[in-house]
């Protein structure tokens, strides 16, 4: 198997499959997630989960990608600003992908993904469905040890605030596609079975 399309991964994430993906805009094949998702080719890549809270989705993400569960031990001591205590699982010599539902001010993502660099980690990747990026969010993520931040075109992202790690992944299809469902009366939840 080759390197899967950064579009394909997110999909994939989602739970669509191949098929389906294939009907997806262009726009979806953005670059490439790399090794990342190489664990068809012997690499073996760990989900890591931001907090507890969010432990069973990344699991759910972990095992679509046959990969393994690290979860992000952290505490805020004030708002909008994060502290890694511990992380659980392991990363060292591994290829991390970081899943979010949101990056607001990207002091949680900046955060782990140095926990996870100084941990061993070899590239930390960033997947999150919405990116608010606000106040510091872009010097966060720019200076951060990120290859790539992924995420989807929910939320307009102000051209000032791209950096070269982000890739935008339109889900309009999607939408559009589970619209029709609605619309026909089919399971919008048969978008996600894969």
């Amino acid at each position: 198997m080759t390197r899967a399309p950064i579009g394909e991964l997110l999909l994939l994430l989602l739970g669509l499959d191949a098929g389906e993906a294939a009907h997806l805009d262009a726009d979806l094949e953005v670059g490439t997630f790399g090794a990342g998702v190489d664990a068809a080719q012997g690499r073996h890549v760990v989900v890591v989960a931001p907090d507890v809270g969010s432990a069973k989705m990344a699991r759910g993400f972990a095992k679509r990608l046959n990969g393994s569960l690290a979860i992000i031990d952290k505490r805020r001591p004030r708002p909008n600003q994060s502290e890694v205590v511990n992380v659980v699982g392991d990363v060292e010599g591994r290829d991390c992908i970081l899943t979010d539902d949101m990056i607001d001010t990207a002091g949680t993502v900046a955060e782990a993904s140095r926990a996870l660099k100084q941990l061993g980690a070899n590239d930390v990747y960033v997947c999150a469905t919405h990116a608010l990026l606000s106040g510091p969010a872009v010097e966060r993520l720019s200076n951060a040890p990120i290859k790539e931040v992924t995420v989807t075109d929910t939320v307009r992202i102000a051209e000032e605030k791209h950096f070269p790690q982000l890739k935008i992944l339109s889900v309009g299809d999607l939408l559009a596609k589970a619209i029709r469902y609605i619309h026909s009366e089919q399971s919008v939840s048969s978008l996600f079975e894969g």
